[in-house]
């Protein structure tokens, strides 16, 4: 059936029910999107499933309100929404997928996880498009902005992952909004163009809240490593910088990577752990804006 979704073939009524419906389908469905295949990532390294832990993580981060809205480009699998409904979170999702594979099998998930448009605590509308055509459009605006764009992929108009999340600040949030995304670790010290403009939009505007580098989680899909990005589109004073990278268990394997310490990265944050997190404001950043927490947490010893 995976096969045929990925060939374009439609599904019959009772292949869709034989895919959604029943508590031991559900089961095989989520291995399904935990468990990487490896063809699909030898030709795409945007279809995959991000890691469980990472999204729990993210979800617990963001502690997304009752009532809100979120907007979730470059949606993959649509690990967050499966995560919220777990929390039991009531809030209205619009995002985009471009991969129509990718885009069947999260209609699939929210399908098994009776996650409907218009008719569930949890709203969800996901559409088969192109979210960097839909970043450059002021059309409605977003409590949150939630995502992890594509790695290394450029749009036919030459926008990056750097240039969606600049986009997605300027043109999908409110004022007040937060964006959480997970962008490779060379945001914190490449000087390309795209790198530096999102880097000053960020610091110049004081919208940029934190930066958590993560461990190796994401292998085998790509060896980069990655960090999660916290803004909120206002003026702060604070910035939190937290060296997230020694929190995995080897032992453990999850999508062919470590398994993300989740809730003991969380609580090192929330306890203000001196020794992984240095919290200073926008005058203590040094003028290359080499945003490296480890750098940081070595000039403070």
């Amino acid at each position: 059936l995976l096969a045929g979704i990925r060939v374009g073939q439609e599904l019959s009524e009772e292949d869709l029910s034989a895919l959604t419906e029943g508590e031991d389908n559900i089961l095989v469905l989520e291995y399904c999107c935990n468990m990487f295949d490896k063809d699909i990532l030898s030709n795409n390294t945007a279809e995959h499933s991000q890691p469980e832990a990472l999204t729990n993580f993210i979800c617990k981060l963001l502690d997304i309100e009752d009532g809100t809205s979120i907007y979730m480009p470059f949606s993959g699998y649509c690990s967050e929404i499966v995560e919220l409904k777990k929390m039991d979170v009531s809030c209205d999702i619009e995002g985009e997928e471009l991969s129509q594979f990718a885009w069947a099998i999260s209609i699939l998930r929210l399908e098994a996880n009776c996650v409907y448009f218009n008719n569930s605590k949890i709203s969800a509308n996901i559409r088969n498009l192109d979210s960097y055509k839909n970043l450059v459009a002021v059309d409605k605006l977003f409590n949150y902005v939630l995502f992890t764009p594509p790695f290394a992929f450029k749009s036919l108009d030459g926008y990056d992952e750097f240039d969606a999340v600049r986009m997605a600040i300027e043109n999908k949030l409110i004022d007040g909004g937060k964006l959480c995304c997970i962008l490779p670790s060379s945001f914190l010290y490449s000087s390309s163009k795209s790198v530096i403009r999102l880097k000053e939009y960020l610091i110049n505007n004081k919208y940029l809240r934190s930066i958590i580098s993560l461990p190796q989680i994401f292998a085998p899909i790509t060896q980069i490593n990655t960090i999660v990005l916290l803004a909120e589109k206002c003026e702060g004073e604070n910035i939190a910088l937290v060296d997230g990278s020694s929190f995995v268990t080897e032992g453990l394997k999850e999508n062919g990577g470590g398994r993300l310490k989740a809730e003991s990265l969380y609580e090192t944050i929330a306890q203000f752990d001196e020794k992984y997190v240095w919290v200073g404001n926008y005058d203590e950043l040094k003028d290359d804006h080499n945003l490296s927490p480890a750098r940081y947490l070595i000039n403070k010893i």
